[in-house]
């Protein structure tokens, strides 16, 4: 992102009041494994999962990809209680237990299905407490030879029993 562009977007959060920040961060510099990055998913892809490290002192996020359209007010999204998952996330119209997406992965068929990364309720606060990241990274490499959709996928896979399905409104 241009210098110009990130001085726009702080006068545009500047001009929303002392409610609303933004930070920027170089995403090249977090991961360092090798999973499979290409002009299609870049590492830039992956500073998602890394959110808790970057943010030390924010505890909860949501994350929406850039492509997401938001028709809505999300506080009633924000305000759910995540308990102890790691992740809120909307399941796959396709996806349930013991769905194709499960195979592929390895996924225990104990698991609610596969999600879309694209929206995220994320506990960060969990991630740091329980080595989330770790964990995610470790999943990437181990199946790199398998992900398709390679930080969705790692997510799936790595933290399958720490979610809390949203309504697919979301």
């Amino acid at each position: 992102i241009t210098d110009e562009s990130k001085e726009k977007l702080t006068s545009l959060i500047t001009k929303a009041g002392p409610r609303h920040s933004i930070r920027f961060f170089d995403a090249e510099y977090i991961v360092k494994l090798d999973v499979g990055f290409s002009e299609h998913w870049p590492k830039a892809t992956w500073a998602r999962i890394f959110l808790a490290d970057v943010l030390p002192d924010v505890d909860k996020a949501l994350y929406l990809d850039i492509d997401t359209l938001v028709c809505t007010d999300l506080t009633p999204l924000f305000s759910i209680d995540m308990k102890d998952a790691a992740l809120g996330v909307v399941l796959e119209y396709e996806s349930h237990p013991g769905s194709k997406f499960n195979d592929r992965l390895d996924i225990p068929q104990s698991c609610l299905g596969y999600f879309n990364a694209g929206v995220l309720l994320m506990n960060l606060a969990a991630f740091r407490r329980d080595g989330l990241i770790s964990k995610v990274m470790g999943f990437a490499e181990k199946y790199k030879s398998v992900l398709t959709c390679l930080d969705q996928d790692a997510l799936n896979g790595a933290l399958c029993d720490r979610l809390i399905q949203l309504h697919p409104r979301w």
